[in-house]
C-alpha cells in the first residue's frame, strides 16, 4: 500500500481472515496468472504475467486508477483502486486489495465432484 497509508489493525485482521479462509493462501496469488486455473491447481505459465483491464470507470476521478484484475479462479474481473502519490507511482488505495481476496475456486486435485 506503499509509505504513505497505514494498514490498520482492523484490516490486517481481515486480510488475515480471508487469506485462511478455505485455505486460500495456496492458491489465491497465483490464480492472478495468466494459465493459472483449478484444472491445473493454479500453475501459471512462465513469464508471469498478469491480465489487467480498464473500462470506463477506470480514470473518472482523477488522482486515481481503477483496474480490473482477472483470476483463472474467478468468474469475474476483480476491482482494485490505486492512488497516485506525490512520488509519482500508484499505490493500493485504502481496503481495495479486499477484493483481490475475495473466494476462488477450489483446485480440481482437492475437488471430490470434479
Amino acid at each position: 500500500m506503499g509509505p504513505y497509508q497505514e494498514i490498520s489493525p482492523l484490516l490486517k485482521q481481515q486480510i488475515k481472515d480471508r487469506m485462511l479462509q478455505h485455505d486460500k493462501y495456496r492458491y489465491i496469488g497465483n490464480s492472478y496468472f495468466v494459465g493459472a486455473t483449478p484444472e491445473n491447481d493454479y500453475k501459471p505459465k512462465i513469464p508471469y504475467e498478469v491480465e489487467v483491464q480498464e473500462n470506463d470507470y477506470s480514470k473518472r476521478e482523477e488522482g486515481y486508477l481503477r483496474l480490473l484484475l482477472k483470476s483463472g479462479g474467478a468468474d469475474h474481473l476483480r476491482p482494485v483502486t490505486l492512488r497516485l502519490a506525490k512520488d509519482g507511482n500508484y499505490y493500493l488505495w485504502s481496503d481495495s486489495i479486499l477484493g483481490l481476496l475475495s473466494d476462488i475456486k477450489p483446485v480440481e486435485s482437492t475437488n471430490p465432484w470434479a
